[in-house]
């Protein structure tokens, strides 16, 4: 004897035990990786604080945005857990943020400017070696919370050999790059910085890492002590 079964016959005697299973997708992420990766992908920096208060943690996350300084705060006797608890707090008010709408002083920069102090400079000392300027950049930008600036290297190719950059820097060639950087200091305009045209890319990115400082300090942001050729 025949049966005839059908899709859906077979779907109702398979859902139930089926039912139960989490795929990867529908996992739900534990706060603080949750708020790493979000952060990690829109390219802001977290600053994590943590102390005793006697046998309770208290852990503090701070994010700087693009015009607002977040922190998040958790208690507890493990630190892991604390740390967990701030991270949470600290997404919930980015989702307040988001349902809001605020960056509310985008609409209203010169009543910020006008209200905010002016911290002091900040001492850098550069070292002109290769990756020095970069790595003085991005150090500044851990220190102070800005959003991580991007750095977009440009090839150029020519047919014929030429000469590139100078002094020192001199090479020739068939292949050149020039670098340029977009930095967002919190309150202010996108600032962007092109470098010059050198034979490698990572110079070329250095070139443009230095105007910038160079540009930081030209607008009061830092003040440069000391730059090291070594």
């Amino acid at each position: 004897m025949s049966t005839l079964v059908t899709r859906e016959h077979c779907l109702e005697k398979f859902e139930p035990p089926l039912s139960p299973i989490v795929t990867p997708d529908k996992l739900e992420l534990p706060p603080l990786r949750e708020l790493n990766e979000l952060c990690d992908s829109l390219g802001y920096f977290i600053k994590a604080k943590c102390k005793h208060l006697g046998e309770v943690v208290h852990a503090e996350l701070l994010l700087q945005l693009d015009h607002d300084l977040l922190v998040g705060e958790g208690f507890d006797r493990s630190r892991k857990v604390a740390k967990g608890k701030a991270a949470s707090d600290l997404l919930k008010q980015l989702e307040r943020q988001k349902r809001a709408g605020t960056q509310l002083l985008d609409d209203s920069k010169e009543a910020c400017g006008a209200t905010l102090a002016t911290p002091a400079p900040v001492s850098v000392t550069i070292k002109k070696k290769k990756g020095g300027p970069r790595s003085t950049l991005f150090e500044l930008w851990k220190k102070l919370l800005w959003p991580m600036p991007t750095i977009q290297p440009t090839e150029h190719k020519s047919s014929t050999l030429m000469e590139i950059g100078e002094g020192a820097e001199r090479r020739k060639g068939f292949t050149s790059f020039v670098s340029k950087i977009t930095l967002n200091v919190p309150g202010y305009d996108n600032i962007e910085c092109t470098g010059d045209t050198r034979a490698d890319k990572k110079s070329s990115m250095d070139s443009a890492a230095l105007f910038m400082l160079y540009k930081l300090e030209q607008r009061g942001k830092i003040a440069i002590e000391e730059t090291l050729e070594v």
